[in-house]
């Protein structure tokens, strides 16, 4: 169904990431496809008062799952005759 390493499937399923930090007590989270450029961001706006910081991509579970679900759904829409529905 799938080919390739746990983080390369996670960057071409789920390509968004999640940043959590927090600043001054208040916690903040974003979802971002380039997360490095994000966090540099943050850091230049707020520098030191940037606490917490936690950067996640999908996990491998998280990866395999939208990979059958994907799997699942152009099986289906071929048994329907249905094309390029996703």
């Amino acid at each position: 169904m799938a080919d390739g390493s746990p983080e390369d499937l996670a960057r071409e399923v789920a390509t968004e990431a999640r940043v959590r930090w927090s600043r001054r007590g208040e916690h903040f989270v974003e979802a971002t496809t380039d997360e490095t450029e994000f966090v540099r961001q943050l850091f230049a706006k707020h520098g030191e008062e940037i606490r917490d910081l936690d950067v996640r991509r999908a996990s491998l579970e998280d990866t395999y799952l939208t990979v059958v679900r994907q799997h699942e759904d152009e099986a289906r829409n071929a048994a329907l005759g249905v094309e390029g529905v996703a």
